[in-house]
Formats: structure tokens, C-alpha cells, sequence
């Protein structure tokens, strides 16, 4: 793996995990692999500016690593997030809301049984993006509306129907144990992978983010002395680590 890192204004070529001397003093500003290139920018892509950049990027690893770069191609994929945006709002969560809405669908409600209704709306949960659960702490009210749909869904009713549930949605996705089905819960599954990322932090010791979180936020990565005040959980790059570490 290549890394194009800018150290003190200057960019510079190396291969990362060749050496390390003392405390580094860089930040990442590309990755790049044989067959992809991670690019954190700002602004709008549609830009010639931004082509541009990125085929200068392209045209240096050529030249380093002596591999040929087909540009026709070639594409440019974003990561699925809305940088800038506020994730303490529910505007922020559309995409989320959009996912499971497509998972269940009415007509599937209708077409299967209440078993088969029961492993879907379990199932769902891993069909999530979870890149927003992972990074963002979700308001209340979006856990609510995906839980509502969740339960709609398992109950067989449409968007505007009314039923009667003889048993509350939370006792339904209780574990096996506590006497519930199991579904498990929207709120448990944010929080832990949110909660992972200290776990990471901990166990991944020569992994490249930590690294760059170190850097950043310190040795600690901002865990015990960092201050959250006005901390609103946006797509930045501190704003994002500060939303993590708050939650």
C-alpha cells in the first residue's frame, strides 16, 4: 500500500509500515492501493479542479510505483455520506429510513407468514448501512420511526392501517431469554458499534487511523480530556471523532 502523506505542508511519497522514527508528525491525506485510491476532499466533485487533483494523485503513484493508470477506466465512487450535515437531526437519516422501507414492503408483509415475517424483520438489521449506526449516535425519533416500521411490518399492517398488538414491540424484541422473539433492538445495535470504536482504538495498536486519531487527539485519542462543548455531531473530520467519543 502507497500513502501520500502531507508533513509540514509538503507532500511526500512513502511506503507506510517501512520505518517509523519517533512520533510522527503527518496526516494522511490519500490511500492508495494497486486498485483503488481513498480521497477525502471538500466540495462539490462536479468541479474541474477536483478531476484535476485526482489525476495528479494518479500520475504520482504511476511515477512511484511504475504501475500505468487507465483513466478511461477509471471511476469515482463516494463512501454513501453527506458531509456537512448534522447527524442530530433526522434529515441526516433519509438514507437509512429509505433502506429499511425497501426491506419491508408492504406486499411482503402480505405474502408471508408471520414466521417468515418474524426472520425478516430480524434480518433487517444487518441489511442496514452500517456505517451511519457505527459513526453517529441516531436520535430518538429515527429509532422510534425504524422501530415503527419494524413492528408494522411483523403485525402484517399497512402504512395507514390501524390493528390491534396484544404485545408491546419491546417485550417483542427482547432476547429468547427474557421472553421476547429476539428481533433485537435499533438503539442496543447503535450504541454497541459505537462503543467498538474504543475497543479498536485499545486492541488496534499499529493500525493506520489510530494512528492518525493519535495525532490529532492525542495519546488517548481524546477519550479522558477532550472538550465536547457545542459538539453537534457533523460530518468532519474532528466533528465526527468529538460525536463518536461523546456518545
Amino acid at each position: 500500500m502507497l500513502c501520500i502523506c502531507e508533513q509540514k505542508k509538503k507532500q511526500r511519497i512513502a511506503i507506510f509500515g517501512a520505518e517509523e522514527k519517533g512520533k510522527a508528525n503527518w496526516l494522511v491525506k490519500y490511500i492508495m492501493k494497486f486498485d483503488w485510491l481513498l480521497h477525502p476532499t471538500r466540495g462539490h466533485w462536479e468541479k474541474k479542479s477536483k478531476n484535476l487533483e485526482i489525476c495528479k494523485n494518479l500520475k504520482c503513484f504511476q511515477d512511484a510505483s511504475g504501475l500505468a493508470i487507465n483513466l478511461a477506466k477509471s471511476c469515482i465512487y463516494g463512501v454513501g455520506l453527506s458531509v456537512g450535515k448534522s447527524m442530530h437531526k433526522s434529515e441526516g437519516w433519509g438514507e437509512v429510513k429509505s433502506c429499511m422501507t425497501n426491506r419491508l414492503s408492504v406486499w411482503k408483509s402480505k405474502l408471508l407468514s408471520i414466521g417468515g415475517r418474524s426472520v425478516l424483520a430480524k434480518a433487517v438489521l444487518g441489511s442496514l448501512p452500517l456505517y451511519y449506526l457505527s459513526l453517529f449516535r441516531a436520535p430518538i425519533n429515527v429509532i422510534d420511526s425504524l422501530e415503527r416500521m419494524r413492528s408494522r411490518f411483523f403485525w402484517g399492517f399497512k402504512e395507514d392501517e390501524k390493528g390491534m398488538v396484544w404485545i408491546s414491540w419491546k417485550n417483542t424484541i427482547a432476547s429468547r431469554d427474557m421472553g421476547g422473539l429476539g428481533f433485537g433492538s435499533l438503539r442496543a445495535k447503535n450504541l454497541s458499534l459505537i462503543g467498538k470504536w474504543r475497543w479498536r482504538f485499545l486492541k488496534e495498536k499499529d493500525a493506520l487511523w489510530r494512528k492518525v486519531i493519535r495525532n490529532i487527539f492525542g495519546d488517548d485519542g481524546g477519550f479522558t480530556n477532550m472538550d465536547l462543548t457545542g459538539v453537534d455531531g457533523s460530518v468532519t473530520r474532528e466533528g465526527l471523532w468529538r460525536g463518536l467519543i461523546k456518545s
